[in-house]
């Protein structure tokens, strides 16, 4: 009785054994041999041929942040028209503006990522698509980027 006892004992412990050691292969097969695929920042597929032409640089703009230090920008700004391009031009000071105003909501820290800078493009983008009856804002790129 006492060693037909033992028996399921040591059954029950090799069985338990087993099927954790076939979860920590499960686990380590799935995460660290085959880890998950890491998001993007920013795909964006944007003919340069096609839509280089029609480009709006804003020019330098200084402004402070919302932790009260300091940011040099200079966007270049893609548009899908000339007429786009024209508007975005002739309102510079209201792109200009937008700018100032999703940075202002921003830290200094938001902006030294790269998902940061991201975030700032789209808002810049989605801002400006409104002055934009006819065409579309297809990117905003940072090309100059100095935090104080």
């Amino acid at each position: 009785m006492r060693v037909k006892q033992r028996l399921i004992g040591l059954s029950l412990i090799l069985i338990v054994s087993i099927a954790a050691l076939v979860v920590v292969v499960v686990v380590l097969n799935q995460f660290v041999f085959h880890p998950p695929d890491k998001p993007k920042a920013q795909e964006v597929q944007v003919d340069i041929g096609k839509y280089g032409k029609y480009v709006v640089e804003t020019g330098d703009i200084t402004t402070d942040l919302k932790d009260h230090r300091y940011v040099l920008l200079n966007f270049t700004i893609m548009t899908d028209s000339k007429k786009a391009q024209e508007t975005l031009t002739d309102g510079l000071f209201l792109v200009k503006r937008e700018v100032i105003g999703v940075l202002s909501e921003m830290t200094s820290e938001q902006l030294m990522t790269e998902s940061g800078v991201v975030e700032m493009e789209k808002a810049i983008q989605s801002r400006l698509q409104t002055y934009l009856p006819e065409g579309k804002v297809i990117m905003v790129a940072t090309t100059k980027k100095v935090i104080q």
